[in-house]
């Protein structure tokens, strides 16, 4: 009998054989699901999509040249294959947007404000907001694999943690579903039998019960809900943990690889609504930016594999799950246009992103770069450039994402534009 993992990669593979015959199917009516892929560190958008090659105040690769595949201009390399077969496939429901400001060179600002679109440190992230919209659905509304041990944040709950549900290379979520954590620790603790856990998980919800008065007298109603929410949502996940699996490798998620089998495993099974992945490999290129071309290579094979597994998988809706879901791809920030003294990119305020689904209006770029790579901006309704408008907005990239999830960004994004023309 196949593994799962096995079954997945050979659906991946079949489809990539038969040239994967897509079909766009109605948009769901609402609950879009999300499954945002972040690449940390900051990639280099000339590596692949900023053909600046007459612009004096850039430097581009020696091997590198023009593309063009549709109406997208992208950048061609030998060592990074994967981004031209990956647009020659996937082009027309893809939308790059490029020249995201995110008004920063410092890895922890630039990562919040392109997950929050806010520097003030208690603004919730994307995937939270959009999760926490439909919280009472799913176990684990927002699922988070981290990749890199950094140190700095890439889920960013504000006050909505409740929602949010992590999990490392470790698999720390998978060894606490089955009860195996408490023995990897460093002190190890053995189990309590069966009939004294249901002791103890009874005791705890009668406590709660018995709390609430009080505690919501003292303003803590919030937090004994969010209480509450959290042990249902843990019920939930221990009659599925016979289910559910969300090993990535023996040993953990291996560098430099998407938790691909994982991410949508729970998706299909209706167990969150947005799921956040790293790739596990570090961007942060500056003594030698040589390892971009791996790294572009990398991940654009692994969102073919994604895209191919997600079109041959059942959603909840009726659809298949890439009919249900947004991909967003992105890094918190961009590289410098000039190679520093050692070959290497530093950190630079502008990056470009993807959105990817069969509901999006793809097939083109949106933004764009100037001859010094700064960010240039477009109309949110038209998508026509505005070359006065330094970047586009990191604001308005979430409440795009917010607009999706039939979410209205007003409330927490004042003065946000959503790019309204660009969802079918």
């Amino acid at each position: 009998m196949l593994k799962r993992r096995q079954f997945l990669q050979s659906i991946a593979t079949a489809g990539a054989l038969l040239g994967l015959p897509r079909v766009a199917h109605a948009t769901p009516v609402s609950g879009r699901k999300f499954l945002f892929v972040i690449t940390e560190g900051g990639w280099d958008p000339l590596c692949a999509f900023a053909p600046l090659f007459d612009a004096t105040a850039i430097d581009m690769e020696p091997d590198a040249a023009p593309m063009s595949i549709g109406d997208f201009r992208l950048v061609d390399h030998p060592e990074r294959p994967a981004v031209r077969s990956f647009f020659e496939t996937w082009g027309s429901s893809t939308l790059v947007i490029d020249g995201i400001s995110t008004r920063s060179v410092s890895h922890e600002v630039c990562a919040e404000i392109a997950l929050t679109g806010s520097s003030s440190g208690s603004a919730a992230d994307w995937p939270t907001l959009i999760a926490l919209a439909e919280q009472e659905r799913y176990a684990m509304p927002s699922l988070v694999f981290s990749g890199l041990d950094r140190a700095f944040a890439t889920t960013f709950p504000g006050d909505h943690e409740v929602v949010v549900v992590r999990t490392g290379p470790n698999n720390e979520l998978q060894s606490m579903l089955h009860g195996h954590y408490i023995e990897e620790t460093d002190f190890p603790v053995e189990p309590l039998p069966e009939h004294a856990r249901s002791i103890l998980d009874r005791f705890v919800l009668q406590r709660s019960r018995a709390l609430d008065p009080q505690f919501t007298r003292r303003g803590g109603g919030k937090l004994l809900r969010d209480f509450r929410q959290s042990l249902e949502q843990v019920k939930q996940l221990k009659s599925l943990s016979q289910e559910l699996d969300l090993t990535t490798e023996e040993g953990g998620l291996p560098k430099g690889s998407l938790p691909i089998e994982s991410a949508v495993s729970a998706l299909s099974m209706g167990l969150c609504r947005c799921v956040t992945m790293t790739d596990g490999r570090d961007w942060d290129t500056h003594e030698d930016n040589a390892p971009q071309n791996p790294y572009f290579q990398g991940i654009f094979s692994d969102l073919n594999t994604l895209l191919v597994t997600m079109a041959n998988t059942p959603g909840t809706q009726g659809l298949s799950l890439l009919d249900e879901t947004v991909v967003v791809v992105m890094s918190e920030m961009g590289r410098t246009p000039k190679f520093n003294s050692t070959g290497g990119r530093d950190h630079w305020p502008y990056t470009s992103a993807m959105l990817i689904g069969n509901f999006i209006d793809g097939g083109r770029s949106l933004g764009g770069y100037t001859e010094n790579f700064s960010g240039v901006g477009f109309d949110p309704n038209t998508g026509i450039l505005i070359p006065d408008a330094l970047g586009v907005s990191s604001a308005d990239f979430g409440a795009t994402l917010l607009t999706m999830a039939d979410i209205d960004p007003g409330p927490v994004l004042a003065g946000a534009r959503p790019f309204k023309g660009l969802i079918k």
